[in-house]
Formats: structure tokens, sequence, C-alpha cells
């Protein structure tokens, strides 16, 4: 048996599977597929936290990780916004 949930929408179906033998009675087996919300992925950590000096050296970079729990391929921009805390 081979399940294709795509282009099904998030939720859950019935159905079933019927096995047949000659000079056998059927067999039906109830059959549910849940079809769940499409999971993108983590980021660890959830956030940054980069400190400097004025006239100091640059702030060490930092790693971040980004998990891919799927076998889809992730395409990802990143943007920073940087505010002066006093």
């Amino acid at each position: 048996m081979i399940v294709a949930p795509r282009g099904l929408a998030v939720g859950s179906y019935t159905g079933w599977v019927r096995l047949s033998a000659p000079g056998l009675d059927d067999i039906v087996i109830p059959v549910i597929l849940v079809v769940s919300g499409l999971q993108i992925g983590t980021v660890s950590p959830p956030s940054l936290l980069f400190s400097s000096t004025i006239g100091g050296a640059a702030p060490a970079s930092q790693v971040v990780t980004i998990a891919n729990p799927a076998s889809f391929t992730l395409s990802f921009h990143a943007t920073g916004t940087f505010l002066q805390l006093r």
C-alpha cells in the first residue's frame, strides 16, 4: 500500500484495505491517515546577543543551527535589526 498525502488538506482521512484470497473470507482493515501541518524546522538558539564597546573589537561570530526534520529543501534569508541600548 502506498500513501501519497501530497495535495491533501490538513485533517483526518478514513478508509479501508480489503485483503482477498480465493476460497477465504475477505479481511477488511480500517485505515486512518492524519495529515498535519508542514513542519518547517527549528532554530537554535532562538536569539543572539552581540556586545561590543566603542572603538573595541567586533563581537565574536555566533552559530545558528537550523534543523530540518523533513526531507525537503529549506530556503531562507537572514536579516538583522540592530538596536542601540543605553
